[in-house]
């Protein structure tokens, strides 16, 4: 059994057309999809905070009737400790979340994922599918012994080589 923080995209992406995506895009949708069915199904947890800010994130960015909201809401219908393992973060007067400076990753909006990590030792893995930023940030990241489990690393790479 694991803990996981799970970034918002690996959800979003199990909710996306099948017909509008590219090649790489339906590589990354069944990766995301067999890695959350997995997730779901099994004794792993979801690492989330307890101002909800991950499952409004969650939420907003998610279809109404989508796989993804199936599969939260099993999540959140379980008893919270079976599936959950709810911290308190710091937030800063922006609604940030605080890091220590060596962890501050450009990307504002993802530091409560980094936060989340941090509340472990060693540090929850985050799980990211189309989120190029992680892997920018990855020498910042494994000097904060923090890993990225890339579930679409071919996606990253062919979007950072066009940049």
């Amino acid at each position: 059994m694991a803990d996981y923080v799970v970034d918002t995209n690996v959800w979003a992406m199990v909710d996306k057309d099948i017909a509008s995506l590219t090649a790489d895009e339906i590589a990354c949708f069944g990766q995301c999809k067999n890695w959350l069915r997995a997730f779901v199904a099994g004794d792993d947890k979801l690492v989330v905070d307890t101002q909800f800010l991950v499952f409004s994130e969650y939420r907003n960015n998610i279809g109404q009737n989508g796989l993804a909201r199936v599969w939260l809401n099993q999540l959140e219908t379980k008893p919270r400790n079976r599936k959950l393992v709810e911290l308190e973060i710091e937030l800063n007067e922006e609604g940030f979340a605080v890091v220590p400076p060596h962890c501050e990753i450009h990307d504002k909006q993802d530091r409560k994922w980094v936060a989340l990590a941090l509340k472990d030792e060693p540090p929850y893995p985050i799980v990211n599918a189309v989120d190029t930023d992680w892997e920018q940030e990855k020498e910042l990241l494994n000097a904060a012994n923090i890993y990225v489990q890339e579930l679409c690393l071919t996606y990253i790479q062919t979007t950072l080589n066009r940049r």
